[in-house]
């Protein structure tokens, strides 16, 4: 394809319709879903049946006035923990094993308690340290000050000349 290819259709949404999330879970993870009133719940995620390119999805929770619209998909484990933002700068943070389990086109249980006018706008997961099956993830790796890692190996003082000086070990003063 060229630089003016407009790649392929996803999936097809009617006029008033917008995606939400984009969601490519792992082994072990189930699908929580959120809605603006503070309503949510996971849910496994076989019960998503498989489509192909140009369809028009499943529900994947059921919107309502009690509900209000859909704000949030996220892919989480039972020892990840959840962030929950509302728009009057509430936050609160609660696990997620303390959420139900339940099937795909559902209402959802109370997952954030918020006042009059006021609407959940933002989910974000937080992943429990110690949950073996997240994978290692360490600091980047360090650099002399003032350097550029080029490639898989890191430029260091003393290459090529440039403050060699400030690469030596120092000599200890007799």
């Amino acid at each position: 394809m060229g630089r003016d290819a407009t790649g392929v259709r996803g999936m097809r949404l009617d006029d008033d319709v917008h995606l939400v999330s984009l969601v490519v879970p792992e082994a072990g993870e189930t699908i929580l879903t959120a809605t603006e009133n503070g309503y949510g719940k996971r849910t496994e995620v076989e019960e998503f049946p498989l489509h192909r390119r140009g369809g028009q999805g499943v529900k994947a929770i059921q919107t309502s006035a009690r509900n209000g619209g859909l704000i949030a998909a996220v892919a989480v484990r039972e020892s990840d923990h959840l962030m929950l933002i509302s728009d009057q700068g509430t936050l609160v943070r609660t696990e997620v094993a303390g959420i139900n389990l339940l099937s795909r086109n559902t209402q959802g249980v109370t997952l954030i308690r918020i006042g009059e006018g006021e609407h959940l706008i933002s989910v974000a997961r937080v992943v429990d340290d110690d949950d073996p099956a997240e994978p290692e993830q360490g600091p980047p790796p360090a650099t002399a000050a003032g350097t550029t890692p080029v490639g898989d190996a890191a430029a260091t003082p003393g290459e090529n000349g440039e403050g060699a000086d400030d690469a030596s070990p120092a000599e200890p003063d007799d």
